[in-house]
């Protein structure tokens, strides 16, 4: 870091606000690529499993709808803490990930 850039309390909270809610992203991000590729077996009969699919189905658009929804609402927060944080240290901080 520049010797001249001193790192203030608003400046260490926003770092750890992002770390927590890239944290949360990358665990919502998980939950849906789990919900999105899932498989389950059981043994029921052929009325009884389409109806506990169409269920299950409506469970899990449900929560994908919810997940996504809270990805987009932390990845808006991201932008917003990358833009102030770039602005305060420029290239002598890294908050670039993979998935953002």
């Amino acid at each position: 870091m520049d010797r001249d850039t001193h790192v203030n309390f608003e400046d260490q909270q926003n770092i750890n606000l992002f770390a927590r809610k890239n944290a949360k992203l990358q665990d919502i991000l998980e939950q849906i690529a789990e919900k999105e590729i899932g498989e389950v077996f059981v043994h029921f009969s052929s009325e009884e499993t389409q109806e506990r699919v169409e269920k299950a189905k409506l469970g899990v658009q449900e929560d994908l709808v919810r997940l996504r929804a809270n990805s987009e609402e932390i990845k808006a927060i991201l932008t917003n803490l990358k833009a102030k944080l770039y602005s305060r240290f420029g290239d002598n901080i890294n908050l670039e990930t993979e998935d953002l």
